[in-house]
């Protein structure tokens, strides 16, 4: 039996099946392959726009780093130990600041030591990090440039002043017509009153202050000396120095830190060869008879920061057999010799540096050999105030300001 051919209508309806089945698979194709071009164009544009954002946030933090820095001995303690100087999300992406020295090891606690300073910024596809370099560059302080100088004003009330070195103010100087001022005055305000035999300028520029840091700087490398150990919050009739402490521990330099915690403090009929940063003080007062003289004059005899410093000393000398103490023993022999007695006389005089963040107020004598500059007010009454500046006298590095510079561009760098 024969088998019928198929019919040519068969035929063509398989082709064309076959037809639109190679065309429709051709068009699935070519959508597969342009969804693909779309993927990676869109991917690519992702990447752009994030390789913007990652830039942006990198410089922006790094920037931010830089004028948060405030150098001081705490920040720089604790990016030494891994703190960063600023984190922030910046356009959805994270970006971290920190800052090393510039040979790459940790910071140190100088605020004088250069540093890199480095962002990064990372996000899903892209990263980018960025650095500059920071130098601190020292500004001298000019207010120590006086033997007296007072961020606020002076006022002077039936007193005298002598002495070779200037006094001087950002604000006004006051003095009645009952006092007598034969030292060189200035002041960036006015001058009103007095006897000023040894001249004035008024209006003068404004002189620098000390670094707002300078405290914090000498009290991170101190011994603590705590309140509590000193008897009815009064230091007297001992000496204080590099080799002796009567309250606690010794310094190897004579640099001690007093926190006193909102309270006073009195300092009298003793003999200070050592620096004393004291902070959180309420009023401080020196009073009677006191040779103060720090051996160490890269560190201020005085740091202070509190309500007022209260002077009240002495007219002349502070004599041992009166305070019943050994002022200059073996250990820390006074102007090259020591002993075992307690028959020496010691003149009272504050010398060296004493920066005050607060107030001042000078009674009776003030016999000052060096520079003596508060932020606050300066109240003279019923004062006869001796002063001379020694021609080595040195501004405590720690004091002076550092202006934060920045030499050089910002680099690209990757991690």
């Amino acid at each position: 039996m024969n088998t019928p051919a198929p019919s040519r209508q068969f035929a063509r309806r398989g082709s064309a099946y076959l037809l639109v089945l190679g065309a429709t698979m051709i068009v699935t194709t070519m959508a597969i392959g342009g969804a693909m071009v779309l993927s990676s164009e869109i991917q690519s544009q992702s990447k752009r726009r994030e390789l913007v954002q990652t830039t942006i946030s990198a410089q922006s933090v790094l920037e931010l780093g830089v004028l948060t820095f405030d150098n001081s001995a705490s920040q720089r303690k604790a990016i030494s130990q891994g703190t960063a100087v600023v984190s922030a999300r910046i356009g959805g992406v994270k970006a971290v600041a920190r800052a090393t020295a510039q040979d790459g090891s940790d910071i140190t606690l100088d605020p004088a030591d250069p540093l890199t300073m480095t962002a990064y910024a990372e996000g899903l596809n892209a990263s980018q990090g960025v650095s500059i370099d920071v130098t601190p560059v020292d500004a001298q302080p000019t207010s120590f440039d006086a033997a007296i100088h007072a961020g606020g004003s002076i006022t002077i009330t039936k007193s005298t002043i002598g002495g070779g070195p200037m006094i001087g103010a950002t604000g006004s100087i006051t003095a009645g017509t009952n006092s007598t001022i034969a030292t060189p005055v200035y002041s960036s305000s006015l001058i009103a009153g007095g006897t000023y035999s040894a001249g004035t300028s008024a209006g003068v520029d404004e002189k620098t202050m000390p670094s707002e840091l300078g405290l914090e700087y000498y009290a991170s490398r101190a011994t603590r000396l705590s309140y509590a150990s000193i008897p009815g919050a009064t230091i007297e009739n001992c000496v204080i120095g590099p080799a002796l402490n009567p309250y606690g521990s010794a310094d190897a330099n004579g640099l001690y830190a007093i926190d006193c915690g909102g309270r006073d403090l009195t300092i009298r009929n003793c003999r200070i060869a050592a620096s004393l940063i004291v902070w959180n003080v309420g009023t401080l007062t020196v009073e009677k008879g006191v040779h103060w003289a720090t051996p160490n004059k890269r560190f201020p005899a005085l740091g202070m920061k509190g309500t007022t410093l209260t002077l009240s000393l002495d007219d002349s000398t502070i004599e041992e057999s009166s305070v019943r103490v050994n002022l200059t023993p073996l250990a820390l022999p006074f102007q090259g010799a020591g002993d075992t007695t307690t028959t020496s006389v010691l003149p009272v005089t504050l010398q060296g540096a004493f920066y005050i963040e607060g107030n001042v107020n000078v009674k009776t004598v003030l016999p000052l050999e060096g520079s003596l500059v508060c932020t606050g007010n300066v109240l003279m009454e019923n004062a006869r105030v001796s002063l001379n500046r020694p021609t080595n006298f040195e501004v405590p590095p720690g004091l002076v300001p550092v202006t934060l510079t920045l030499p050089g561009g910002v680099s690209r760098v990757t991690r």
